[in-house]
């Protein structure tokens, strides 16, 4: 789900690269392709587009990754891990066409573009860029398991140093969408503040179950 949101929002910025997305002037300028991307970014954070949670990639990795990989060694977690993300990038490569031509539509019919030509589909830099936040974020959340386990922020400095890279290379990420969420939160719009009440409210469950054990 994380990779398909990833993959198929690249083919909006596909389109705008290759100037198939054209205005009501019959051209494309600098404001539609920037239109473009920033309706992606949005869209595979669930924050334009209809989702009814924001993040909710993140969300839902989160959630597997935290119940998955509790208990397992490091050996075995990197065993089954390089199995599901084989898997998760080939079913998300297969569904992503649908994808795209969903998220297309939606943009065309929020802004009144049109668009030219058949769609066009994910590049390997751009599911390199997805698989690589996957990692990360999967990363953290399994260092955060550990740290609460073991009361220690020592296995945090994995995830540090792969968040340091993703800030280098994916410039438009955090600043981005938590400004707009944050501006949403103050606005009053249900699914923004949804969406940061649950963020305390899984904290507590994830924490509630490394306690029992």
């Amino acid at each position: 789900f994380f990779l398909w949101m990833f993959l198929a929002s690249e083919g909006l910025e596909q389109l705008a690269d290759a100037y198939r997305i054209t205005g009501g002037q019959g051209g494309q300028d600098t404001d539609t392709r920037a239109l473009a991307y920033q309706f992606a970014a949005q869209w595979r954070h669930g924050m334009t587009g209809g989702w009814p949670l924001y993040m909710p990639g993140f969300f839902a990795t989160a959630i597997a990754t935290w119940f998955w990989s509790a208990g397992k060694t490091i050996r075995r977690l990197i065993a089954e891990a390089i199995v599901i993300m084989i898997l998760a990038s080939l079913t998300a490569r297969l569904l992503a066409p649908a994808g795209t031509s969903h998220i297309v539509e939606a943009f065309l019919r929020q802004t009144g573009f049109q668009r030219e030509g058949s769609l066009l589909g994910s590049t390997i830099a751009g599911f390199s860029a997805g698989l690589y936040t996957l990692i990360t974020w999967s990363t953290f959340i399994i260092a955060g398991q550990r740290a609460l386990a073991r009361r220690s922020f020592k296995p945090f400095w994995l995830p540090a140093i792969l968040c340091i890279v993703l800030a280098m290379v994916r410039t438009m990420t955090v600043d981005d969408f938590t400004s707009y969420w944050a501006d949403r939160v103050v606005e009053g719009d249900g699914v923004a503040i949804f969406s940061l009440l649950l963020v305390p409210s899984l904290a507590a469950v994830f924490i509630w179950a490394v306690r029992l054990k």
